[in-house]
């Protein structure tokens, strides 16, 4: 089965040697992340919003790879603390958030990472690498934010994992759906 035109290009564009796309893609990510972190739904019983960003950052381990989607997510907190406001709060890198987004740098490198060393292309073993960097983006969030308000995990769990979960599976699904497509003939 033939590939389409944009699967192939999205392919030739990761495994480029050139510098300047790898920083291309990385910066489409960062900016992707930007747009989808402008879709956010503020609960009233948590610091932590629902926002779109966790599909930008899974989507960037796809497309990037392990290493540039590491760095995708760096510019993205990096022009947001420059001024940028694409974060889903004003003060988000200093706040009760700032946990999250350090995991959203290791989420792709942990998603590329793992797509990269697949053996099985089925879709569930995509979706799973998706749940994984949704797991890094939790882990890191949960230990700033029980740090940050002092509180119990017990607590930490309500406020900023239990209800985002099925949002995120959510996110996990359209990321493991397009990560299949792509590599599921991959050479």
């Amino acid at each position: 089965m033939k590939r389409s035109f944009a699967i192939t290009s999205v392919l030739e564009w990761q495994k480029s040697t050139l510098l300047w796309k790898k920083i291309a893609l990385s910066l489409f990510m960062a900016t992707l992340t930007g747009f989808l972190a402008q879709i956010k739904i503020h609960l009233g019983f948590t610091p932590v919003p629902v926002t779109g960003q966790v599909l930008g950052v899974l989507l960037s381990g796809v497309f990037c790879g392990a290493l540039w989607g590491m760095v995708s997510q760096i510019f993205y907190l990096s022009f947001g603390i420059a001024g940028i406001p694409w974060f889903a709060t004003p003060t988000h890198i200093f706040g009760p958030t700032a946990g999250y987004l350090i995991g959203f740098i290791f989420a792709p490198f942990v998603v590329g990472y793992l797509i990269k060393i697949l053996k099985s292309k089925t879709f569930l073993t995509h979706f799973l690498v998706m749940l994984a960097g949704v797991f890094v983006i939790y882990l890191c969030g949960i230990l700033w934010l029980s740090f940050y308000l002092n509180i119990s995990f017990r607590k930490v769990f309500f406020l900023g994992v239990y209800p985002f979960v099925f949002i995120d599976i959510v996110k996990a699904t359209v990321s493991a759906f397009i990560s299949h497509q792509i590599f599921r003939h991959k050479i």
